[in-house]
């Protein structure tokens, strides 16, 4: 059961990454497009790029709702270390929820899903590196 966490847990990353790179990459091709560059342009139009991120992101949600529940059914010792893990990827997966129901029913605009895949990223980051981090340093 731990390398099935280890590997959603591993998989939501990983889609996290893959969604927040394409989206800087888009944001990016939008910004070349507003300043008039329009010659180095993709077949694909950027509607549709965004469209294909956002279901990679929703792919992500999904590992990461994995990744939360294997967690929990793993750890029989509730210690400080697991309970900021915990925290932050709750923190990241109610937030990467709140974007994908945002775009999905609401009309969120793009650059605020961009700002909430990014402090996904970083809360995840911080559950999953800075935490191992921190305790590495205080004992």
């Amino acid at each position: 059961m731990t390398s099935l966490h280890f590997y959603v847990t591993s998989m939501s990353i990983a889609f996290l990454f893959i969604a927040s790179y394409e989206v800087f990459l888009l944001e990016w091709r939008v910004n070349k497009v507003k300043s008039g560059e329009v010659n180095d342009l993709m077949p694909i139009s950027i509607e549709k790029n965004y469209q294909t991120t956002f279901k990679l992101a929703g792919l992500g949600i999904a590992f990461l709702s994995f990744a939360l529940l294997s967690g929990f059914y793993i750890t029989d010792i509730v210690t400080t270390e697991i309970q900021l893990k915990a925290l932050y990827t709750l923190i990241s997966w109610l937030i990467y929820f709140a974007i994908l129901i945002g775009m999905k029913f609401f009309n969120l605009r793009t650059k605020y899903a961009v700002r909430g895949l990014v402090f996904t990223l970083i809360f995840i980051l911080i559950a999953y590196l800075g935490n191992s981090f921190i305790f590495s340093t205080i004992a």
